[in-house]
């Protein structure tokens, strides 16, 4: 277990590399309050929250594929790592959700085609935004269900395979249930630009 050494408030590496916390005031219009923030690696690629034995943790990836749990300390002036592990495929997509009062998380994978070494010319019909020399393949949804003890991880709850499409998707609750809303930002190319998706027990 390793904690952010950069003390309660962060006075150390550099000033645009930073992660915060800030606590909602109770008069919601005055903003807000920061309790705490540190040095942050610019290797993020995206992070959620979610709620474990009545704590928040962060989930999160970095670009090389290196998952992570991080848990907000008490009283929330910072986190401390409580886990790291490396991921298959690239990240596309990342959100959270809570099925019978338990944490899991929620991604979108796939392997990336480099265009510039692929062999007789591939032609792809869309591409990772701001790289026009890769595109997805072998696309997955994967729900991890996170740990009692976040120290240890997370297991495989259920994998699908699916078209890397670039979906944005958000979990929402209706009856007590989670379910999935997705979002699919290129509907000429790649289907039906919007579903709704029940999950399963």
């Amino acid at each position: 277990m390793k904690k952010n050494n950069m003390g309660p408030f962060g006075n150390r590496g550099p000033a645009t590399n930073r992660a915060y916390i800030r606590r909602i005031n109770d008069d919601p219009y005055t903003g807000w309050t920061e309790t705490g923030k540190g040095a942050w690696p610019s290797s993020d690629r995206a992070v959620v929250s979610f709620d474990l034995n009545g704590h928040p943790y962060l989930f999160g990836e970095t670009k090389n594929r290196r998952a992570y749990i991080r848990r907000i300390n008490d009283g929330g002036d910072g986190w401390t790592d409580v886990y790291e592990g490396q991921m298959e495929k690239h990240l596309l997509a990342l959100s959270s959700f809570r099925l019978e009062g338990h944490s899991h998380i929620l991604m979108l994978r796939a392997d990336l085609v480099d265009l510039t070494r692929a062999p007789g010319g591939v032609i792809a019909d869309w591409f990772i935004p701001g790289d026009q020399s890769k595109t997805p393949v072998n696309g997955e949804y994967l729900s991890l269900r996170i740990n009692e003890n976040p120290e240890s991880g997370f297991v495989v709850w259920h994998r699908l395979e699916h078209a890397p499409d670039f979906e944005a998707f958000v979990p929402f609750e209706l009856d007590g249930h989670p379910w999935l809303f997705s979002t699919n930002l290129m509907p000429d190319v790649c289907g039906p630009p919007t579903k709704a998706s029940r999950f399963r027990k």
